[in-house]
């Protein structure tokens, strides 16, 4: 007696749907080896997708459905087990049965064929120059693409400028008087917009090499880079030598504002114990901008380790360290406006560990008018929008020596 299959399981636990996935494609029961055929139990179906031949003799299947114009190939992607595969994997066996791919007028490259064939023949156009160009981006633009000694990146920006002002390269001379689209103005246009991507293309590789290389940063050619659109916008990029330094996270931040920060974080690896002893050489650290080598020497490091009870006692313990680097201890006894003559801050903040209160350094930075918190908690740098809520009053800050 033929072994016929029990039927689709429910996975609510329903009674089964009488199989129709016989082989002959008439919508009978199929007979498999087991209790179950593929198309209708989920296991199975996946065991059969992981082995090579099983998923070859499913893809047979479906092919002999669909050649022989068998209602059961869509009952088997509507009714059947194939149901639960997400709908790449069902494009990918509905591709291998033989069926043409149907895509949408919105999501198909046809109807962009002319302009890709345009493209193909007179190049990709060259974008306009942003209207929100700032005048400090247009003199470094202006310098970098004039030669100098030492100058190793004048020719790609020369050639972003210049070739810029030829679009849309309708003056272009020619030396012969052919006509074609391989031997005319389109072929010569075509080279230089070419050109042009590709000095672009070139620039943002090495915009990005120079951020991860660490300080000293090259803040205005950067502030251009974003401006232009070749560097997004809040980028974040990981220091090439972070990793070699006591396993400290280090990053190059290029904010909203074109705003350039070192920031070093911890490594979540740690505890918070030690992480509240560095708090302070980190958060030096980011106040400078680099990494201040002076802290690191043996003799301070019994400055950092003067806790008790989880407290961080400051500026008693550490001012001796601090003002032989050079930082000068104030009380901030206005809390509405930045302190005059500081660029940076050292400030000591609170937070809840286990239903206790610990102290810890940060780092503040400001920028014209606006003022970045760098918390080495924290996944990043943050913009301080109220210095009233942010900053308490009456409270011992280190002007950073500049």
């Amino acid at each position: 007696m033929p072994k016929y299959c029990a039927g689709l399981e429910d996975p609510a636990g329903g009674a089964a749907r009488p199989c129709l996935f016989a082989q002959d494609g008439r919508g009978g029961p199929a007979q498999p080896t087991g209790t179950r055929c593929v198309l209708c139990c989920v296991d199975t179906l996946q065991r059969a997708l992981s082995s090579r031949v099983g998923k070859g003799n499913l893809q047979r299947l479906l092919k002999h459905w669909r050649r022989i114009k068998s209602p059961v190939y869509q009952a088997a992607f509507d009714l059947g087990s194939l149901c639960a595969l997400s709908t790449n994997e069902q494009c990918l066996l509905r591709t291998r049965a033989g069926e043409e791919s149907k895509f949408e007028l919105r999501t198909s490259w046809l109807h962009k064929k002319k302009q890709r064939l345009k493209h193909f023949v007179m190049g990709r156009p060259i974008p306009a120059a942003s209207p929100g160009i700032s005048e400090g981006s247009q003199k470094y633009l202006k310098a970098a693409a004039r030669w100098r000694q030492g100058n190793r990146d004048f020719r790609l920006h020369w050639t972003y400028v210049h070739y810029r002002k030829k679009e849309p390269f309708t003056n272009v001379k020619m030396k012969r008087k052919c006509r074609t689209h391989w031997r005319g103005k389109h072929t010569v246009a075509r080279a230089l917009r070419r050109e042009w991507w590709k000095a672009r293309r070139t620039l943002k590789a090495k915009y990005l090499a120079s951020m991860a290389a660490g300080p000293p940063f090259r803040k205005s050619g950067w502030k251009w880079a974003m401006e232009e659109g070749i560097l997004q916008a809040g980028i974040q990029v990981p220091l090439s030598s972070g990793a070699a330094h006591l396993c400290q996270p280090r990053w190059c931040f290029l904010t909203l504002a074109g705003d350039t920060l070192y920031f070093e974080s911890f490594d979540d690896r740690k505890r918070f114990k030690t992480k509240q002893l560095q708090s302070a050489k980190v958060s030096i650290n980011n106040a400078f901008g680099r990494v201040e080598y002076s802290i690191e020497q043996e003799e301070y490091v019994h400055e950092w380790d003067s806790i008790r009870n989880g407290v961080i006692f400051s500026p008693l313990c550490v001012g001796n360290m601090l003002e032989r680097l050079g930082f000068k201890l104030q009380l901030l006894r206005e809390y509405s406006a930045w302190p005059t003559g500081a660029i940076s801050l050292l400030q000591i903040r609170s937070t809840t560990e286990n239903s206790r209160f610990y102290d810890y350094w940060t780092a503040l930075k400001s920028f014209e008018d606006r003022v970045y918190l760098l918390d080495a908690f924290r996944r990043g740098p943050a913009l301080i929008g109220n210095m009233q809520h942010t900053v308490q009053i009456y409270t011992t800050y280190a002007v950073v020596p500049f």
